[in-house]
């Protein structure tokens, strides 16, 4: 009997922290109506997965925005590097450190494009260095070529709102920023899409 009431407790438990969590971030407005899609998507060139999702491909801006009347979560950011070189150990994959680093922001491009938040921090990022900065780095290191990822470390969900035109930018043209040499270079959003509610 003493097992059974544990049992039927902790279910309650849980049930209600569900519940309470979802209340919360109603009145937050974080979330909004859920339309049970999963957000899985490279930044791309179009940022709206159209686009050209290799940054090493061209020096460009590369991101994720949501359509009208939508907002993504953005719960987890993993950025994937790949040479067919050794690691660079104070460098970018293969390369050697970059001139002037990568930029990576949310933004609001509503009317003029302002910066919300900056993931770097204001340090651009031009070598591991200041990748290790956003996440947990896993490399593998070989002569015929190297790989390199980085898991962001997200203190709380990225919100990005459709209907004020917020986007995640990983830009890699700033400066004399060259990733051209690598051959690939991919960051990789997950998370949810909500319907806005207002």
């Amino acid at each position: 009997m003493y097992d059974k009431f544990e049992l039927e407790y902790s279910s309650q438990e849980e049930m209600m922290t569900q519940v309470y969590s979802q209340d919360a971030a109603y009145k937050q407005k974080l979330l909004g109506n859920p339309t049970n899609d999963i957000l899985a998507r490279y930044l791309d060139s179009a940022g709206d997965g159209s686009g050209t999702k290799n940054m090493a491909a061209a020096a460009d801006e590369y991101f994720l925005t949501p359509g009208s009347n939508l907002i993504y979560v953005v719960d987890h950011i993993r950025i994937a590097i790949t040479d067919n070189v050794a690691l660079d150990a104070d460098g970018f994959g293969g390369l050697a450190a970059l001139t002037a680093g990568c930029l990576f922001k949310v933004q609001s491009v509503d009317s003029v494009v302002a910066d919300i938040v900056d993931l770097a921090n204001g340090v651009p990022i031009a070598s591991h260095g200041e990748l290790s900065g956003l996440g947990r780095l896993s490399i593998i290191d070989e002569a015929a070529g190297c790989f390199v990822q980085c898991d962001m470390d997200l203190g709380a969900p990225i919100r990005l709102d459709g209907n004020r035109n917020e986007r995640l930018l990983f830009e890699t043209k700033a400066g004399a920023v060259n990733v051209s040499g690598l051959v690939s270079l991919y960051v990789f959003a997950t998370g949810r899409i909500f319907k806005d509610l207002s």
